[in-house]
């Protein structure tokens, strides 16, 4: 059996390629015309991303042994996730995507896309606002926060956001 005591876990092909090489899917995927967005937190819903046309990329920085360039604009205390992508970016790392979705979800990262913003400007750069409470009043804060995120894909990608597009890359993805 695929993983059990003894044996290694053998991943599907495409699994396997995207995290020994996730440039190439990516690559493949912007050659058929789609758009790479990269996102920070698992609170950003993949689908919306994956609406025809765009590409969700989860962001790594797998080998960063050090964040000198992003020292100075993140304090060395700062947890080392937002660093680590800070320096990859400023480094040229992330120039395959089309656009950032990061999440309010630490004040690391709200720094991160105040750096971004600042030192990169990229084309595309969104932070959706989570709530830190449940309840009614949460919900519908998120819920708005991510309409807000759906229109500003449209708007600058001019893709499809409606709930047939959304129904439509759930489909996929849980495919």
């Amino acid at each position: 059996m695929n993983g059990h005591e003894g044996e290694p876990l053998r991943l599907p092909p495409l699994l396997s390629a995207a995290l020994d090489e996730p440039l190439r899917v990516v690559n493949q995927a912007r050659e058929a015309g789609r758009r790479a967005l990269g996102y920070t937190c698992s609170y950003v819903p993949e689908p919306l991303l994956s609406v025809q046309g765009l590409f969700p990329v989860r962001l790594r920085a797998p080998g960063t042994v050090g964040t000198p360039l992003a020292d100075t604009y993140l304090s060395s205390v700062t947890c080392p996730y937002p660093r680590a992508l800070l320096e990859v970016a400023l480094d040229g790392g992330f120039r395959h995507l089309d656009g950032w979705v990061l999440t309010a979800s630490c004040d690391h990262v709200r720094r991160l896309y105040d750096n971004l913003e600042h030192l990169l400007s990229p084309p595309f750069l969104q932070i959706v606002d989570l709530p830190h409470k449940r309840g009614e009043a949460a919900l519908g804060w998120f819920v708005e926060e991510l309409r807000a995120l759906a229109r500003a894909l449209a708007t600058t990608f001019g893709v499809d956001t409606g709930p047939a597009a959304l129904r439509a890359a759930i489909a996929r993805q849980n495919e």
